[in-house]
């Protein structure tokens, strides 16, 4: 389940664009965390949302919500043994 979610994410983040309606469906709070369960950056893991979505679509991310789920994912990676 977590590789068919986290490979989605990846397919998705190298697409070239999104269209407004993912975008706005996006879950923010998935995303945050699944990137840092990956290991990724913040930073990184926005960049490519942030260009398609925000710059192309206007649509803006759920800073919120990415950085709960940033923050949940990176304390279960990190207690992970």
């Amino acid at each position: 389940r977590q590789l068919t979610i986290t490979a989605t994410i990846f397919l998705v983040a190298g697409c070239s664009t999104y269209s407004k309606q993912f975008c706005e469906e996006t879950n923010w709070y998935k995303v945050g965390y699944e990137g840092a369960i990956e290991g990724d950056h913040a930073q990184n893991i926005q960049k490519p949302w942030k260009q398609n979505c925000t710059q192309k679509h206007g649509v803006t991310i759920n800073d919120n919500e990415f950085t709960k789920g940033y923050k949940a994912g990176l304390s279960e990676l990190c207690t992970e043994t």
